[in-house]
């Protein structure tokens, strides 16, 4: 018989607005924001087409450890490496960047739906999207 009930136990959604009042917290979940929206790129093009780490490594030419940093979500892609998965795969990489107390204007809507996260970095909002 289990000592806990689960409808006492805490979402991961709650843990993460509880942890997000951390300070330190905070700055690193910010930080890594743009790694984790580009792990998802990577995660989700790989189960879509039902790839392992080593095959889709293969397919975009990078060597599997490589591609484990980027699905971590620890580790911020660099401008070459989009722009590799950008050719390799057909996609178009959307990187929209805009001051914070400005509205996006040029973002398609195709964009828009696609997008894969939206967060702040040096008082711009960012947002990633994959086409």
């Amino acid at each position: 018989m289990s000592k806990y009930n689960l409808a006492q136990l805490k979402t991961a959604e709650k843990l993460h607005d509880e942890a997000m009042k951390d300070p330190e917290y905070r700055r690193e979940w910010e930080r890594t924001a743009f790694a984790r929206a580009n792990s998802e790129l990577v995660v989700s093009y790989r189960v879509e087409h039902n790839l392992s780490q080593t095959e889709f490594a293969k397919l975009v030419e990078l060597s599997q450890g490589n591609v484990s940093r980027l699905e971590s979500g620890d580790h911020n892609p660099n401008i070459d490496t989009l722009a590799h998965l950008a050719e390799v795969l057909s996609l178009e990489i959307v990187l929209d960047i805009v001051p914070a107390n400005k509205e996006r204007k040029g973002l398609s809507q195709s964009a828009k739906n696609k997008e894969l996260g939206e967060f702040t970095v040096a008082n711009s909002r960012v947002s990633v999207s994959a086409v």
